[in-house]
């Protein structure tokens, strides 16, 4: 719809609602833009979110700054146009030919031009080239959740159940470095990481019991000189993190409780502090009950990425308060961790899985477990920044 189309739509059905707006100014303000939002936003379950919390708002104006329904209108059609004008439009598009059973962790190289990420539930580590589309993999005997490339420029480290494996992708050998809760035989292993700007690696774990993992019992690790040392618990779930653009604070995920909570971050200390929810999925309205945050990245501009596992999508939140900003629809339900990379970083990267623990997802959405190009078509805005390395 342009903006001639949408200003002359909502003029008629500003005239509907005026019909009876006298008899309840206030009431039918809010009504109207209801209508508008069902109207001329897009009917995707994150629009809902924006159409209340505007409604409210534009409720409280007519009635507390006007009685008058055609001013109420004229200030609905300008929030209206503003609303339409600011949406930022994207491509989407796969960058694989092959598809993964659960892709997990990628991580753009600079260095190299190339994507690696891991295939969680075939224990694979791959590298690939968005260019030609084609990957190469490595396969490994147990489960796999991360992979993080070390400063010299062809070692990885590799995550294997509890144990960090530092491994050589020209020769293929390795050997391990350190394990988490050694005692636990394995029932505590890794989930997500990431590297901060200083090379430490952080990283989170969950803990299985006979029935799947146990809620409260997941760990956020630091690994620095060879050692781990707890930096917080109580999670369910474990996942995606990232820091804000100045280092001062730090996000992370818990897929299973829904939660995306926020630290005080100091870089050079290495520390946290203030642990706060940023998101409550169980209380908000701009996710909806299939949203489940997984991955986690930061674009410049300090707002945060996050993967929603079982619906779809990746989301844009103010990392101030929690306000999903933006919402882009992959077509795989088993949507991961998005990244961003790409010669000028202006380009992300979703990985996605198409088989974990139900059926074949590719029999109804055909791409599942590809990995997935996001570009913004009209925006400066969608850019992210270098992943840095390990030096531990």
């Amino acid at each position: 719809m342009d903006n001639g189309q949408s200003i002359e739509s909502t003029v008629q059905l500003c005239r509907n609602v005026n019909q009876t707006c006298a008899q309840s100014p206030q009431y039918q303000c809010c009504l109207g833009h209801q209508l508008l939002c069902v109207y001329d936003m897009p009917q995707k379950p994150e629009s809902i979110g924006v159409c209340l919390k505007t409604c409210s708002k534009m409720g409280a104006i007519c009635g507390g700054f006007t009685r008058d329904p055609q001013v109420c209108c004229e200030v609905l059609i300008l929030s209206n146009l503003s609303l339409s004008l600011s949406k930022i439009h994207y491509s989407v598009s796969t960058v694989s030919l092959n598809a993964f059973k659960l892709g997990e962790g990628p991580h753009w190289d600079d260095s190299r031009q190339v994507l690696w990420f891991v295939d969680s539930n075939d224990y694979q580590v791959c590298q690939l080239n968005v260019s030609t589309k084609l990957s190469e993999c490595h396969k490994f005997d147990d489960l796999i959740s991360l992979v993080h490339p070390y400063d010299n420029g062809d070692d990885l480290l590799v995550t294997i159940r509890n144990k960090l494996l530092r491994f050589n992708w020209t020769s293929k050998e390795g050997y391990y470095v350190a394990q988490v809760a050694p005692q636990l035989n394995g029932k505590e292993r890794f989930n997500d990481g990431k590297v901060d700007a200083l090379g430490r690696l952080w990283i989170g774990t969950v803990l299985e019991g006979k029935s799947g993992v146990i809620k409260g019992k997941g760990n956020l690790y630091k690994w620095e000189n060879g050692s781990f040392v707890k930096m917080s618990d109580g999670f369910y779930l474990t996942n995606g993190m990232t820091w804000s653009p100045d280092n001062k604070q730090m996000f992370i995920n818990d897929s299973e409780d829904r939660k995306v909570y926020a630290f005080d971050f100091n870089l050079e200390l290495g520390t946290i502090s203030n642990k706060t929810i940023l998101i409550d999925g169980n209380n908000s309205t701009d996710l909806t009950v299939n949203d489940y945050p997984d991955g986690l990245t930061i674009d410049r501009s300090g707002y945060l990425w996050i993967g929603s596992y079982s619906n779809g999508r990746v989301f844009r939140v103010d990392p101030q308060n929690g306000d999903v900003v933006d919402s882009v629809s992959i077509p795989c339900p088993l949507t991961t961790t998005p990244v961003f990379g790409g010669l000028n970083f202006d380009e992300m990267f979703v990985t996605t899985g198409y088989l974990n623990g139900d059926s074949d997802q590719r029999l109804k959405y055909p791409t599942c477990g590809q990995v997935y190009r996001i570009v913004a078509l009209d925006s400066n805005q969608f850019v992210g920044d270098i992943m840095f390395t390990i030096k531990n």
